[in-house]
């Protein structure tokens, strides 16, 4: 058999191959087009307004036991894309650091399509410190989160700083903090939360608090997100037994 005869011999036994990697390729190319338009399509930015509330009832001098609740629009500040509500204990294990234990129901609904549910089982270690008139603090979470596909741990670091201030006779106390995100699905540190504000005691046992946040994480849709806030705290005022 000829050099020629034993090219084209070889040449028309790869044609099964090529044959089915072309159908491969047309199969799978409008598909890989349609996620890559999916993924340009998602929104990157958006801007919130987030509501919380918590109420606080001393058990006694180092445990409390609070609730709390939240609502976030975003979307055009005209869909609910985020719900929560839960309950912590606090123990004041020492002068400057406490623990608290917490769980959390939460549904987000950051984009159309999207609707997550997931419980939150959190530990809050945190310490704190007054110096030079600041009030400095600083908080280790510790989650799990458990959706309906996958669970994972979180962990998450704030640092805060608090300063309290008069104007004209309205106490006042700025905050500034920032907080990590390290996510452990992924593996890495995926997001950063900086704010700004101050707390306004209204009453004796009522404080507001209002901010400014800014997020920034490149691993989710809407990562990037302008927030203003409204905390509402209550405390009360409960004597504690001897």
């Amino acid at each position: 058999m000829s050099r020629f005869t034993k090219g084209h011999e070889l040449h028309r036994s790869a044609w099964p191959t090529w044959i089915a990697i072309s159908l491969t390729l047309i199969t799978l190319w409008p598909a890989a087009a349609k996620a890559a338009e999916t993924s340009q399509d998602l929104p990157r930015d958006d801007n919130q307004i987030w509501f919380d509330g918590q109420f606080t009832l001393p058990l006694n001098q180092n445990v409390d036991v609070d609730g709390s609740g939240g609502l976030r629009l975003g979307r055009g500040l005209d869909h609910r894309v985020f719900e929560h509500a839960g309950a912590a204990v606090s123990f004041k294990v020492l002068s400057f650091l406490s623990i608290a234990p917490s769980y959390n129901y939460v549904a987000s609904q950051p984009i159309a399509a999207k609707d997550v549910r997931e419980q939150r089982f959190a530990v809050d270690g945190t310490l704190t410190r007054r110096l030079f008139g600041f009030e400095i603090s600083d908080r280790n979470r510790f989650e799990r989160r458990v959706m309906p596909t996958i669970a994972y741990f979180r962990y998450m670091n704030r640092f805060l700083i608090e300063h309290p201030l008069e104007i004209e006779r309205h106490r006042i106390s700025l905050m500034i903090s920032d907080e990590i995100f390290h996510d452990g699905a992924l593996g890495i540190w995926s997001r950063n939360r900086f704010s700004v504000g101050f707390d306004k005691q209204v009453s004796k046992n009522i404080s507001l608090e209002f901010y400014y946040l800014r997020q920034n994480d490149h691993y989710c849709y809407p990562g990037d997100i302008h927030a203003f806030g409204i905390n509402f705290i209550s405390k009360s005022t409960r004597k504690h037994s001897r």
